[in-house]
């Protein structure tokens, strides 16, 4: 994704997860209230018309939309892989800003693996989408070291950026891992701005100075997928993922929120741009 100036041109967008009980034409008010260039949807449950409507009502706010595809868990390899190549045909038929794919697993073989990328590469060159593979738990990008494999193999290979996941995978802030952070962060066109920690997939609340070390390890590794974007004029998407309760902490019994989804993800959004857009 070329862009005309020398400085990365950034887009920021709203996490949908956990705000699925708000109707679609408020909280895409709320959104764009909020000075999101648009939202992250995952809709492979949806029907069609819901899915027309969510078009039709963010076109008219000027709301972009990026998806996610996913196959189906409980099936084998085959029926996996027949409804990733069906969700991923649909979606890129749809015109998205970018499709974010959570890929395979990590129960599949290299080659399996290797197989869904291939496809999703040939969607992506022959529609003219965008198509990244996120950093996840449970997918073929489970891992620093076994993600480097697949870098490796396939160079057309692009990743959405949730190191959150490695961190939990690794019992770490990546410390030793420096050649597949580095080869991720070149490959990187989507960003899930979340912060982990060793032992879990999301702090409490980034603000906390429990957290420092964690946040600032972060945003190191975002740094450098916004230079490698700024030093190649292309552009680059990043999502305010903290996620609701079981992601987001709770208390014991109550099972309260121990902070507030909306407010957090508002405070990385806010703190991004100003970080890397000055506005």
């Amino acid at each position: 994704m070329k862009s005309e100036s020398s400085t990365p041109n950034i887009h920021f967008f709203a996490t949908h997860w956990g705000f699925e009980k708000i109707p679609l034409t408020e909280f895409i008010a709320k959104v764009k209230r909020a000075v999101y260039d648009g939202l992250e949807v995952n809709f492979v449950t949806w029907d069609e018309k819901d899915v027309h409507d969510l078009f039709e009502m963010a076109d008219k706010k000027d709301c972009k939309i990026i998806t996610q595809v996913a196959g189906i868990f409980n099936k084998d390899y085959h029926s996996y892989k027949e409804t990733f190549l069906e969700n991923l045909e649909y979606q890129a038929g749809l015109k998205p800003y970018l499709i974010n794919c959570h890929t395979g697993s990590d129960f599949f073989s290299f080659e399996q693996n290797m197989e869904l990328l291939q496809m999703a590469e040939s969607i992506r060159k022959s529609s003219g989408i965008s198509i990244v593979h996120e950093v996840h738990r449970g997918r073929f990008s489970y891992s620093p070291g076994e993600t480097v494999k697949y870098l490796e193999a396939l160079p057309e290979l692009r990743i959405a950026a949730d190191f959150s996941h490695w961190c939990v995978v690794s019992e770490s802030l990546l410390e030793g891992f420096e050649h597949a952070t580095s080869m991720a962060i070149g490959r990187s066109d989507h960003i899930h701005s979340r912060v982990g920690h060793a032992e879990s997939p999301q702090v409490t609340d980034p603000r906390l100075p429990e957290w420092r070390d964690a946040l600032k390890a972060h945003l190191e590794w975002w740094d450098g997928i916004v230079s490698e974007h700024k030093k190649n004029s292309t552009s680059l998407s990043i999502t305010a993922e903290f996620g609701p309760p079981d992601y987001m902490p709770v208390s014991p019994f109550t099972k309260s929120p121990l902070a507030d989804q909306w407010d957090i993800n508002l405070h990385m959004n806010k703190m991004l741009r100003e970080r890397y857009t000055n506005r």
